[in-house]
C-alpha cells in the first residue's frame, strides 16, 4: 500500500488535505469535550451495545457516539473517530456491528496510541493497513490528549480512508487527462486552423501570381509568402521563373528591334535598287532610241555611199573613157607628126 509521504510526492495538492485532519484532531484534543472525567454521567443512558471493550462505561460510550458523530459531519475521509483513555477504555462514532468482538480491546495496548504518548505535542501517522471493520485500506492519525496541567488523559484518532484518497486521486488523474486531452486537442485545433490559414494564404498568393503571368503580366514586385517550407522553395522559385521570363523578353525585344532596324535597312536598300534598276531602264530605252537613230542614219549613209560609189564608178569610167579618149587623142597628135 502507498505510504502517506508517497502520496503527497505523487499528488502535492492532497498534503493540504492530511494538514486540514491534522488541525481537525488537534483542535478537538484541546478541547475540553474529551475530557471524561469531568462529564456527569448520571443523566446519561447507557449503550445497549454489549461487543465494545469491557473498559468502557457503557454510558459514556453511548455518549461519545453521538458527540463524535457530530463531529464528523462533512469529514469525508473519517470512517472512525474516536479516542483511548489512560484505562484502555476506547470510545468510537462508528459502533460496529454485533459480530465484531472489541471486548477484550485495550488502546493502551495499541500503536496508536503508544505513538502518540511519545510524541504528545505532535500528531501522528501509522503506516497503511486494511481495517478489519470496514475491510478498506487506511492510515491513522493520533494525537495525545493532555488535561491543563499537562498529563495525557488518552489519544485521540482518526482511521483516515485511504481507499477513497486513492478513489479521488485516481479521479484527478482521469480529470487532469481529459483537461490535458481537451487542452491538446485545442491547441490542435488552434494550430490546424492557423496552419490551414496559413496555406490558403499563401495559395492564394500563388494563385494570384500564377494568374498574372498566364495573362503575360510579369509586372510588380517579388511574391512573398509567410513561413520557411515547401511555400517559400515554391514562391522563390516563381519569382526566378518571373525574372527568367522578363530577361528573355527584354532579350527577345532587343533581337526584333535590331530585325526591325536592318529590315529598314534593307527596305531602302531596296527602293534604292529599284531607283537604279528604273535609272538603268531608263537609259537603256534611250540607247535603244538612240541606236534605232543610228541605224537609220548609218542606213542613209550607206545609201548616199552607194550611190557616191556609183559616181565614183561613174567618174572613173568616165575617166577612162577619157583616157581612151587622150590616147587617142595622143596617137593621133603622133601619127599627124609623121
Amino acid at each position: 500500500m502507498i505510504q502517506k509521504d508517497d502520496i503527497i510526492d505523487l499528488q502535492p495538492k492532497y498534503e493540504k488535505t492530511f494538514e486540514k485532519y491534522e488541525d481537525f484532531l488537534t483542535s478537538l484534543t484541546n478541547s475540553e469535550a474529551l475530557h471524561y472525567e469531568k462529564v456527569s454521567t448520571s443523566d446519561l443512558e447507557e449503550s445497549t451495545a454489549d461487543n465494545m471493550p469491557i473498559l468502557n462505561n457503557p454510558k459514556l460510550t453511548n455518549y461519545y457516539q453521538s458527540f463524535l458523530s457530530e463531529q464528523v459531519t462533512d469529514q469525508e475521509y473519517i470512517i472512525n473517530l474516536y479516542f483511548g483513555t489512560n484505562s484502555g477504555a476506547m470510545y468510537l462514532h462508528n459502533i460496529p456491528e454485533a459480530d465484531v468482538d472489541l471486548t477484550t480491546y485495550n488502546a493502551k495496548e495499541t500503536d496508536w496510541y503508544n505513538k502518540a504518548v511519545l510524541s504528545s505535542e505532535n500528531v501522528i501517522w501509522t503506516d497503511p493497513y486494511i481495517d478489519p471493520a470496514s475491510e478498506k485500506p487506511t492510515i491513522t492519525l493520533a494525537k495525545a490528549i493532555l488535561n491543563e496541567s499537562g498529563a495525557i488523559l488518552g489519544v485521540a484518532a482518526i482511521d483516515f480512508d485511504m481507499y477513497l484518497l486513492a478513489k479521488n486521486m485516481r479521479q484527478d488523474v482521469l480529470i487532469t487527462m481529459i483537461v490535458t486531452m481537451a487542452v491538446s486537442i485545442l491547441v490542435g485545433l488552434v494550430i490546424v486552423i492557423l496552419f490551414v490559414r496559413l496555406m490558403n494564404y499563401n495559395i492564394s498568393v500563388i494563385k494570384s501570381e500564377l494568374i498574372k503571368l498566364a495573362n503575360g503580366d510579369l509586372s510588380g514586385d517579388k511574391i512573398s509568402v509567410k513561413g520557411k517550407d515547401e511555400f517559400k522553395q515554391l514562391a522563390d522559385a516563381m519569382n526566378q521563373m518571373k525574372d527568367n521570363l522578363y530577361a528573355m523578353i527584354n532579350k527577345v525585344m532587343m533581337a526584333t528591334g535590331k530585325v526591325m532596324q536592318q529590315s529598314s535597312s534593307l527596305n531602302q536598300s531596296s527602293d534604292q535598287v529599284k531607283e537604279g534598276s528604273e535609272q538603268i531602264a531608263a537609259t537603256m530605252e534611250e540607247l535603244s532610241s538612240g541606236s534605232e537613230s543610228q541605224a537609220n542614219h548609218a542606213s542613209d549613209l550607206a545609201i548616199a555611199m552607194e550611190e557616191y560609189s556609183k559616181k565614183v564608178k561613174l567618174v572613173a569610167e568616165s575617166g577612162s573613157q577619157v583616157a581612151d579618149e587622150s590616147q587617142n587623142v595622143v596617137n593621133l597628135s603622133q601619127g599627124g607628126t609623121r
